[in-house]
């Protein structure tokens, strides 16, 4: 009797959690919507030519990079209106890969911008809105 009631508490105590695992699974939610980021796409690199008198608009950490004419990316250089409203990103080669120049939004602001590689040159201007989410002043 000793061994019969072991093998029944045994096989009770199995059914059991065999029981709460399946009732677990019935009752588990399942998403009705998946909920996910909407990632964002680097900005595409804007033409040298069609810059030209522009305004841009960034938010700060933003970056705006352009595409320039075929030729030596690195000679290319920026001066501003008002400085510190954004950084200059210069164009460099890494293995086989160009990086065309750009600007990154540091504060907000407004500055024109000429940017030249002492042949061409190109001005526009460049606003730097709040970064979303930020406290404006």
């Amino acid at each position: 009797m000793n061994v019969v009631l072991r093998t029944t508490v045994v096989v009770a105590l199995a059914g059991a959690v065999g029981l709460g695992m399946s009732a677990c699974s019935l009752f588990s939610p399942t998403p009705v919507e998946t909920i996910s980021a909407n990632p964002v796409a680097p900005p595409m690199p804007s033409s040298f030519e069609e810059i030209s008198g522009d305004e841009i608009h960034l938010k700060v950490n933003d970056f705006f990079e352009v595409s320039v004419p075929p030729g030596d990316v690195t000679a290319w250089k920026a001066k501003f209106s008002e400085e510190g409203i954004v950084t200059f990103v210069p164009g460099y080669v890494e293995g086989s890969t160009t990086w065309s120049p750009g600007f990154s939004g540091t504060k907000p602001g407004k500055t024109n911008v000429d940017l030249t590689n002492g042949k061409d040159s190109v001005s526009f201007t460049i606003v730097v809105d709040p970064a979303a989410g930020a406290p404006t002043p």
